[in-house]
Protein backbone atom coordinates (compact mmCIF):
# COMPACT_ATOMS: atom_id res chain seq x y z
CA UNK A 1 0.00 0.00 0.00
CA UNK A 2 1.31 3.45 -0.90
CA UNK A 3 1.07 6.55 1.26
CA UNK A 4 -1.63 7.91 -1.04
CA UNK A 5 -3.62 4.68 -0.86
CA UNK A 6 -3.37 4.67 2.93
CA UNK A 7 -4.79 8.20 3.03
CA UNK A 8 -7.59 7.31 0.60
CA UNK A 9 -8.68 4.18 2.47
CA UNK A 10 -8.28 5.52 6.03
CA UNK A 11 -9.94 8.95 5.95
CA UNK A 12 -13.44 7.59 5.17
CA UNK A 13 -13.16 5.36 8.26
CA UNK A 14 -12.47 8.43 10.39
CA UNK A 15 -15.26 10.42 8.75
CA UNK A 16 -17.77 7.65 9.49
CA UNK A 17 -16.70 7.88 13.15
CA UNK A 18 -17.46 11.61 13.09
CA UNK A 19 -13.93 12.99 12.89
CA UNK A 20 -13.84 16.27 10.97
CA UNK A 21 -11.08 17.27 8.51
CA UNK A 22 -9.99 13.63 8.58
CA UNK A 23 -7.85 13.75 5.44
CA UNK A 24 -5.74 16.67 6.71
CA UNK A 25 -5.42 15.01 10.09
CA UNK A 26 -3.89 11.88 8.53
CA UNK A 27 -1.08 13.91 6.97
CA UNK A 28 -0.45 15.33 10.43
CA UNK A 29 -0.24 11.81 11.90
CA UNK A 30 2.54 10.98 9.45
CA UNK A 31 4.48 14.00 10.65
CA UNK A 32 3.87 13.12 14.30
CA UNK A 33 5.27 9.60 14.02
CA UNK A 34 8.27 10.51 11.84
CA UNK A 35 9.16 14.13 12.55
CA UNK A 36 9.03 14.91 8.82
CA UNK A 37 6.80 17.62 7.38
CA UNK A 38 3.78 17.10 5.16
CA UNK A 39 5.60 18.04 1.96
CA UNK A 40 7.97 15.10 2.48
CA UNK A 41 5.04 12.68 2.27
CA UNK A 42 2.96 14.46 -0.38
CA UNK A 43 5.94 14.29 -2.73
CA UNK A 44 6.23 10.56 -1.98
CA UNK A 45 2.54 9.66 -1.95
CA UNK A 46 3.13 6.92 -4.57
CA UNK A 47 5.82 5.20 -2.53
CA UNK A 48 5.03 2.19 -0.36
CA UNK A 49 4.29 2.94 3.27
CA UNK A 50 6.52 0.06 4.43
CA UNK A 51 9.46 1.66 2.63
CA UNK A 52 8.96 5.07 4.22
CA UNK A 53 7.91 4.17 7.76
CA UNK A 54 9.61 2.01 10.34
CA UNK A 55 7.74 -0.79 12.08
CA UNK A 56 7.42 1.36 15.22
CA UNK A 57 6.04 4.26 13.20
CA UNK A 58 3.43 2.02 11.58
CA UNK A 59 2.40 0.71 14.99
CA UNK A 60 2.09 4.29 16.22
CA UNK A 61 -0.24 5.08 13.33
CA UNK A 62 -2.40 2.09 14.23
CA UNK A 63 -2.54 3.24 17.85
CA UNK A 64 -3.53 6.77 16.86
CA UNK A 65 -6.23 5.41 14.57
CA UNK A 66 -7.78 3.29 17.31
CA UNK A 67 -7.73 6.19 19.77
CA UNK A 68 -9.20 8.68 17.31
CA UNK A 69 -11.96 6.22 16.40
CA UNK A 70 -12.84 6.42 20.10
CA UNK A 71 -12.77 10.23 19.60
CA UNK A 72 -9.90 10.83 21.99
CA UNK A 73 -8.61 14.37 21.31
CA UNK A 74 -5.54 14.46 19.12
CA UNK A 75 -3.93 16.90 21.55
CA UNK A 76 -4.05 14.25 24.29
CA UNK A 77 -2.56 11.68 21.94
CA UNK A 78 0.21 14.08 20.95
CA UNK A 79 0.66 15.28 24.54
CA UNK A 80 0.77 18.92 23.45
CA UNK A 81 -1.18 21.74 21.86
CA UNK A 82 0.03 24.87 20.07
CA UNK A 83 -1.00 28.19 21.61
CA UNK A 84 0.26 31.72 21.04
CA UNK A 85 3.91 31.21 20.02
CA UNK A 86 4.72 27.89 21.67
CA UNK A 87 3.61 24.36 22.42
CA UNK A 88 1.96 23.55 25.76
CA UNK A 89 1.99 20.13 27.39
CA UNK A 90 -1.50 18.72 27.91
CA UNK A 91 -3.09 15.44 28.89
CA UNK A 92 -6.08 13.87 30.59
CA UNK A 93 -7.39 16.14 33.31
CA UNK A 94 -6.55 19.49 31.73
CA UNK A 95 -8.52 21.61 29.27
CA UNK A 96 -6.98 21.77 25.80
CA UNK A 97 -6.04 25.34 24.78
CA UNK A 98 -8.10 26.83 21.95
CA UNK A 99 -6.88 29.40 19.45
CA UNK A 100 -9.74 31.78 20.26
CA UNK A 101 -8.39 32.06 23.81
CA UNK A 102 -5.44 33.98 22.38
CA UNK A 103 -7.78 36.97 22.30
CA UNK A 104 -7.43 37.14 26.09
CA UNK A 105 -3.66 37.57 25.76
CA UNK A 106 -4.16 40.21 23.07
CA UNK A 107 -6.58 42.09 25.30
CA UNK A 108 -4.14 42.03 28.23
CA UNK A 109 -1.28 43.35 26.10
CA UNK A 110 -3.48 46.11 24.74
CA UNK A 111 -4.65 47.14 28.20
CA UNK A 112 -1.04 47.30 29.33
CA UNK A 113 -0.20 49.55 26.40
CA UNK A 114 2.04 46.91 24.83
CA UNK A 115 0.12 46.13 21.68
CA UNK A 116 -2.70 47.23 19.46
CA UNK A 117 -5.16 44.59 18.41
CA UNK A 118 -8.52 44.77 16.62
CA UNK A 119 -11.33 45.98 18.89
CA UNK A 120 -8.99 46.39 21.90
CA UNK A 121 -8.75 49.87 23.38
CA UNK A 122 -5.09 50.53 24.33
CA UNK A 123 -4.48 51.68 27.89
CA UNK A 124 -1.17 52.55 29.50
CA UNK A 125 -0.92 50.55 32.70
CA UNK A 126 2.83 50.01 32.22
CA UNK A 127 4.30 53.21 33.64
CA UNK A 128 7.34 54.43 35.56
CA UNK A 129 9.05 51.04 35.28
CA UNK A 130 6.92 49.72 38.14
CA UNK A 131 6.23 45.97 38.15
CA UNK A 132 3.00 44.62 36.73
CA UNK A 133 1.07 42.13 38.84
CA UNK A 134 -1.46 39.82 37.24
CA UNK A 135 -3.47 36.70 38.02
CA UNK A 136 -4.71 33.94 35.74
CA UNK A 137 -7.59 32.14 37.45
CA UNK A 138 -8.72 28.66 36.37
CA UNK A 139 -5.40 28.48 34.56
CA UNK A 140 -5.60 24.88 33.32
CA UNK A 141 -2.47 24.28 31.25
CA UNK A 142 -1.29 27.79 32.10
CA UNK A 143 -1.50 28.87 28.46
CA UNK A 144 -2.97 32.32 29.14
CA UNK A 145 -0.79 33.33 32.07
CA UNK A 146 2.43 31.89 30.67
CA UNK A 147 1.88 33.47 27.25
CA UNK A 148 1.34 36.90 28.80
CA UNK A 149 4.33 36.40 31.10
CA UNK A 150 6.61 35.54 28.19
CA UNK A 151 5.44 38.60 26.27
CA UNK A 152 6.21 40.82 29.26
CA UNK A 153 9.61 39.20 29.69
CA UNK A 154 10.38 39.74 26.01
CA UNK A 155 9.58 43.43 26.42
CA UNK A 156 11.72 43.78 29.57
CA UNK A 157 8.66 44.63 31.69
CA UNK A 158 8.99 43.87 35.39
CA UNK A 159 6.16 41.59 36.50
CA UNK A 160 4.94 38.90 38.84
CA UNK A 161 2.17 36.41 38.04
CA UNK A 162 -0.02 34.04 40.04
CA UNK A 163 -1.73 31.17 38.21
CA UNK A 164 -4.44 29.30 40.11
CA UNK A 165 -6.48 26.16 39.64
CA UNK A 166 -8.37 23.87 41.99
CA UNK A 167 -7.51 20.75 39.97
CA UNK A 168 -4.34 18.89 40.87
CA UNK A 169 -4.26 17.40 37.37
CA UNK A 170 -4.38 20.83 35.78
CA UNK A 171 -1.73 22.20 38.13
CA UNK A 172 0.55 19.32 37.19
CA UNK A 173 0.53 20.45 33.57
CA UNK A 174 0.60 24.16 34.45
CA UNK A 175 3.72 23.63 36.55
CA UNK A 176 5.41 21.58 33.85
CA UNK A 177 4.69 24.31 31.33
CA UNK A 178 5.95 26.98 33.74
CA UNK A 179 9.14 24.99 34.24
CA UNK A 180 9.72 25.01 30.48
CA UNK A 181 9.15 28.77 30.26
CA UNK A 182 11.90 31.41 30.25
CA UNK A 183 9.58 33.42 32.51
CA UNK A 184 9.37 30.71 35.17
CA UNK A 185 11.13 32.74 37.87
CA UNK A 186 8.30 35.29 37.77
CA UNK A 187 5.34 32.88 37.86
CA UNK A 188 3.79 31.08 40.83
CA UNK A 189 1.23 28.27 40.46
CA UNK A 190 -1.15 28.03 43.40
CA UNK A 191 -3.86 25.51 44.18
CA UNK A 192 -6.93 27.60 44.91
CA UNK A 193 -10.66 27.79 44.37
CA UNK A 194 -10.39 30.80 42.04
CA UNK A 195 -8.38 33.25 44.18
CA UNK A 196 -5.41 32.47 46.39
CA UNK A 197 -5.69 33.45 50.02
CA UNK A 198 -5.07 37.15 50.62
CA UNK A 199 -2.03 36.29 52.72
CA UNK A 200 -0.55 34.21 49.92
CA UNK A 201 -1.32 36.84 47.29
CA UNK A 202 0.16 39.55 49.49
CA UNK A 203 3.36 37.57 49.96
CA UNK A 204 3.77 36.78 46.26
CA UNK A 205 2.82 40.28 45.11
CA UNK A 206 4.72 42.20 47.79
CA UNK A 207 1.40 43.29 49.33
CA UNK A 208 0.28 44.80 46.00
CA UNK A 209 -2.97 44.17 44.14
CA UNK A 210 -3.33 42.98 40.55
CA UNK A 211 -3.30 45.23 37.52
CA UNK A 212 -5.05 42.49 35.56
CA UNK A 213 -7.07 39.44 36.56
CA UNK A 214 -7.86 37.19 33.63
CA UNK A 215 -9.88 34.01 33.66
CA UNK A 216 -11.27 31.37 31.36
CA UNK A 217 -13.58 29.78 33.92
CA UNK A 218 -15.99 26.89 33.34
CA UNK A 219 -18.89 28.49 31.45
CA UNK A 220 -20.99 25.76 29.86
CA UNK A 221 -24.49 25.42 31.27
CA UNK A 222 -25.05 21.98 32.78
CA UNK A 223 -27.89 21.14 30.41
CA UNK A 224 -25.71 21.92 27.37
CA UNK A 225 -23.06 19.31 28.12
CA UNK A 226 -24.81 16.66 26.03
CA UNK A 227 -24.50 18.84 22.94
CA UNK A 228 -20.70 18.92 23.03
CA UNK A 229 -18.48 16.97 20.65
CA UNK A 230 -17.40 13.54 21.97
CA UNK A 231 -13.77 14.72 22.15
CA UNK A 232 -14.87 17.32 24.71
CA UNK A 233 -17.74 15.60 26.51
CA UNK A 234 -16.04 12.24 27.00
CA UNK A 235 -12.45 13.30 27.57
CA UNK A 236 -11.93 16.86 28.76
CA UNK A 237 -12.46 17.48 32.49
CA UNK A 238 -16.02 18.33 33.47
CA UNK A 239 -14.70 20.51 36.29
CA UNK A 240 -13.16 22.81 33.65
CA UNK A 241 -16.31 22.94 31.52
CA UNK A 242 -19.52 23.23 33.57
CA UNK A 243 -20.26 26.64 35.05
CA UNK A 244 -23.43 25.81 36.95
CA UNK A 245 -27.01 25.72 35.74
CA UNK A 246 -26.70 28.89 33.66
CA UNK A 247 -22.96 28.81 32.99
CA UNK A 248 -22.36 32.02 34.95
CA UNK A 249 -21.57 30.71 38.44
CA UNK A 250 -17.83 31.38 38.33
CA UNK A 251 -18.17 34.84 36.78
CA UNK A 252 -20.38 35.87 39.68
CA UNK A 253 -17.92 34.52 42.23
CA UNK A 254 -14.93 36.21 40.61
CA UNK A 255 -16.77 39.53 40.34
CA UNK A 256 -17.94 39.28 43.94
CA UNK A 257 -14.40 38.78 45.26
CA UNK A 258 -12.37 40.75 42.75
CA UNK A 259 -12.24 44.03 44.69
CA UNK A 260 -10.06 42.30 47.30
CA UNK A 261 -7.40 41.57 44.68
CA UNK A 262 -7.76 44.11 41.86
CA UNK A 263 -6.34 47.62 41.80
CA UNK A 264 -8.97 50.37 41.39
CA UNK A 265 -7.45 51.12 37.98
CA UNK A 266 -7.12 47.43 37.14
CA UNK A 267 -9.07 45.28 34.69
CA UNK A 268 -10.82 41.94 34.60
CA UNK A 269 -10.54 39.98 31.35
CA UNK A 270 -13.00 37.12 30.92
CA UNK A 271 -13.25 34.52 28.21
CA UNK A 272 -16.80 33.24 27.80
CA UNK A 273 -19.09 31.37 25.45
CA UNK A 274 -20.21 32.88 22.15
CA UNK A 275 -23.77 33.02 23.54
CA UNK A 276 -22.69 34.92 26.68
CA UNK A 277 -21.66 38.11 24.90
CA UNK A 278 -24.49 39.99 26.62
CA UNK A 279 -24.87 38.17 29.93
CA UNK A 280 -21.22 38.42 31.05
CA UNK A 281 -20.89 42.17 30.32
CA UNK A 282 -24.24 42.70 32.06
CA UNK A 283 -22.93 40.89 35.14
CA UNK A 284 -19.82 43.07 35.14
CA UNK A 285 -21.96 46.21 35.15
CA UNK A 286 -24.16 44.74 37.86
CA UNK A 287 -21.06 44.44 40.06
CA UNK A 288 -20.07 48.07 39.54
CA UNK A 289 -17.77 48.00 36.51
CA UNK A 290 -18.68 50.81 34.16
CA UNK A 291 -15.94 50.51 31.53
CA UNK A 292 -17.06 47.27 29.91
CA UNK A 293 -16.69 46.09 26.34
CA UNK A 294 -16.53 42.80 24.47
CA UNK A 295 -14.18 41.39 21.84
CA UNK A 296 -15.00 38.90 19.13
CA UNK A 297 -13.04 35.75 18.43
CA UNK A 298 -11.43 34.87 15.10
CA UNK A 299 -14.75 33.49 13.92
CA UNK A 300 -16.57 36.75 14.63
CA UNK A 301 -18.36 35.55 17.78
CA UNK A 302 -18.38 37.41 21.14
CA UNK A 303 -15.62 35.74 23.16
CA UNK A 304 -13.86 38.11 25.61
CA UNK A 305 -15.20 40.74 27.99
CA UNK A 306 -12.98 43.44 29.51
CA UNK A 307 -14.23 45.20 32.63
CA UNK A 308 -12.75 48.15 34.48
CA UNK A 309 -13.68 51.40 36.18
CA UNK A 310 -13.66 54.82 34.54
CA UNK A 311 -10.55 56.73 35.63
CA UNK A 312 -10.23 59.83 33.46
CA UNK A 313 -7.01 60.97 35.09
CA UNK A 314 -4.85 57.89 34.70
CA UNK A 315 -6.50 55.23 32.57
CA UNK A 316 -7.80 56.99 29.49
CA UNK A 317 -7.31 55.27 26.14
CA UNK A 318 -4.09 56.33 24.44
CA UNK A 319 -4.27 58.79 21.58
CA UNK A 320 -4.40 57.21 18.15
Amino acid sequence: MTIGQWIQTTYPILERAGVTAARDELWLWLSLVTGKDRSYFTSRRNEKIHDLLSKDARRSLEDILLRRLEREPLAYIRGSQEFWHRSFLVGRGVLIPRQDSERVVEAALSILGLGRFPECEPYALVTNHEPIFFMDLCTGSGCLGISLAEELLRRDVLFSAILTDISDDALYYARRNIYDSPAKDHISAVRADLFPSQDEAGELFDKKRSHIIMANPPYIAAEDMEELMPEVKAYEPTIALVGGEDGLTYYREILKRSDQYLLPEGYLIFEHGYDQGESVPALCREYGFDAVYALRDYGGQPRVTIAGHSHPDDSQPLEE
